[in-house]
């Protein structure tokens, strides 16, 4: 597993309980670095082992992935999941991709801050173009 630039052994616990009974539904230790992904996974073994129809599991934004939760609906699973907020950068300059609007006359992007942004250079990786 990651943690900043190093890797090391580690493991993550996804853990569903039965809010009714406050026992432990179903378990799994795997080696996923985040819990992006594992909601479905984990609930759907969860109702599984209720023997249940439908489900209503509530996570934090950690499990916020759109293919995930889309799972979840396609097994009856009613997921309640914040969905992640944007960083918040210390000196409010930085923008995220969605800032930024590309003009195709131009072939650049306008960056929020007034500045816009050409390629400089393009060429191919292993098989594939890229424009930097």
């Amino acid at each position: 597993m990651h943690a900043g630039a190093r890797i090391g052994v580690g493991y993550n616990a996804q853990i569903a309980v039965d809010a009714k009974r406050h026992l432990i539904a179903a378990q799994e230790v795997c080696n996923h670095v985040s819990d992006q992904g594992l909601l479905a996974e984990t609930t759907k073994a969860a109702k599984d082992n209720l023997d249940l129809e439908a489900v209503t599991v509530v996570a934090d934004g950690g499990y916020y992935q759109v293919d995930d939760l889309a799972a979840c609906e396609a097994e009856s699973i009613t997921a309640y999941v914040p969905a992640q907020k944007p960083r918040v950068y210390k000196d409010g300059e930085r923008f995220g991709k969605a800032d930024f609007t590309f003009d195709a006359e131009r072939n650049a992007y306008l960056c929020p801050g007034g500045s816009l942004l050409t390629p400089v250079a393009t060429g191919t990786d292993k098989g594939k173009r890229f424009t930097t």
